[in-house]
């Protein structure tokens, strides 16, 4: 491991591996760099009770096997430019953020279960989706999470924390949500999402593009609110898509279906879906609804997925 003075105050910790990346952390100050300069298996990445510091790659080319959980009292922590995939399926996602933590930033990074490099990434379809892992969870509030791609993943980005803003992500193959909201004042802009994907060949459950789930008593008239989906591209198969026809997912698009929905922004989104549901509400108050777009994908031309809206469940 070497440093970079840059000030009395900021270092860049320049690692090669998982043992120097624990050595960096354990003396990172608020705003150090800590540079992953090799790729290979990082292990398990534990950020505890850190704040203002930065982790970053040498290059997004290098492919960094890893999970990265963020904990404690940590806080203004910057995960950008990582290459970060992992395949263990004993572990439930591949970047945590803890319900302690806060104003967390993770944007500019691919992650996958499944190695990817910048040239083939949007062709990589690993065709096993058995084995893929969850991609972000958030747990913390007013974290960011942006400008990422996921690919070959299971849910894609769950948001528990409140005021959390996850936009201009691309998510791509994915076998279960690909966002799934789980608090009150989130913001979903400018997302793309494409290509769901079976779980197994068979399959006959659909997934969600995005949704909506009260965080408390969803079964017992539960709320959430204040949520904002604004500007987001949604196709169940991409104009490209590498997913063979039979493992081709069948994909719902904005749904909130168990408890109350209260204050809510949908605007300007496009879906075009492979199944009978557009935007769905059971239980919507003070709803503001307006220029979206719901069509059938060009293959499922019998269906005619709508905007069902309802004031109780």
């Amino acid at each position: 491991m070497s440093h970079t003075q840059l000030s009395h105050q900021a270092e860049v910790h320049q690692v090669h591996d998982k043992n120097a990346l624990q050595d960096a952390l354990s003396i990172a100050n608020s705003g150090d760099t800590i540079v992953l300069s090799k790729e290979g298996n990082y292990g398990d990445i534990s950020i505890v009770n850190k704040s203002g510091i930065r982790i970053t790659s040498k290059s997004k080319q290098l492919s960094i096997q890893a999970t990265l959980s963020i904990n404690g009292a940590s806080s203004e922590v910057i995960i950008e430019n990582l290459n970060i995939w992992n395949d263990n399926t004993s572990k439930k996602q591949i970047v945590l953020v803890g319900k302690q933590s806060k104003n967390v930033v993770i944007r500019h990074c691919i992650l996958s279960s499944f190695p990817v490099s910048m040239n083939t990434l949007r062709d990589k379809f690993s065709g096993e989706a058995k084995n893929w892992i969850n991609g972000i969870r958030v747990l913390a509030d007013d974290c960011d999470i942006s400008n990422n791609i996921l690919v070959n993943i299971k849910l894609g980005i769950q948001g528990n924390g409140s005021k959390t803003v996850i936009q201009n992500n691309i998510i791509q193959y994915f076998s279960a949500d690909a966002i799934r909201v789980q608090h009150h004042g989130i913001k979903i802009l400018k997302n793309h999402i494409y290509d769901s994907v079976m779980s197994h060949p068979g399959e006959t459950g659909h997934h969600e593009a995005i949704k909506l789930v009260p965080p408390e008593n969803r079964l017992n008239a539960g709320e959430l609110k204040g949520v904002e989906v604004i500007a987001n591209v949604i196709r169940s198969q991409g104009r490209n898509t590498y997913v063979p026809k039979h493992l081709q997912g069948i994909l719902q698009g904005i749904s909130g279906t168990d408890g109350y929905f209260i204050d809510m922004t949908i605007t300007d989104n496009s879906l075009v879906l492979n199944s009978d549901h557009g935007i769905v509400l059971y239980g919507a108050k003070n709803l503001r609804l307006s220029d979206n777009k719901v069509i059938t994908a060009p293959t499922h031309y019998r269906l005619n997925p709508g905007i069902e809206l309802y004031l109780t469940r």
